[in-house]
């Protein structure tokens, strides 16, 4: 497809194309009420959590087992002792407030039921 858009716009006559394309299939899919989400997001959660499972345990199968770190001891791999008890907790919360820095996913598991306590968003203290 020819672009006809100039250089200094940041997309493409067929990244607009498609943005198009979007809007004319999701804006119809806004007019469904609510209520009417439950089969579908039951329907979607049974098929990817499927979908999920069949491919870890095919790429398990293809790779003819999870490797070192779950066939032998770990500290035969590193030579640093395992974790355990607390101090494995203590890791694997570490490990997960690692990347909490500017990252909204954490944030939204961690806290993020905070922000229901207002009544409108301007309330919080920020």
């Amino acid at each position: 497809m020819k672009n006809v858009f100039p250089a200094s716009t940041a997309m493409e006559s067929a990244d607009f194309l498609c943005f198009i394309l979007f809007l004319l299939v999701s804006l119809p899919l806004i007019m469904i009420p609510p209520e009417h989400y439950r089969k579908p997001f039951l329907f979607t959660a049974f098929t990817s959590t499927i979908t999920a499972f069949s491919i870890f345990f095919w790429s398990l199968a293809r790779a003819k087992g999870g490797g070192p770190f779950i066939n032998e001891s770990v500290e035969q791999i590193t030579g640093v002792p395992a974790a355990k008890g607390t101090y494995l907790v203590w890791y694997v919360n570490m490990s997960a407030e690692a990347d909490e820095k500017g990252d909204l996913l954490w944030y939204l598991i961690s806290d993020g039921s905070d922000c229901c306590r207002c009544e409108y968003l301007l309330d919080q203290n920020w």
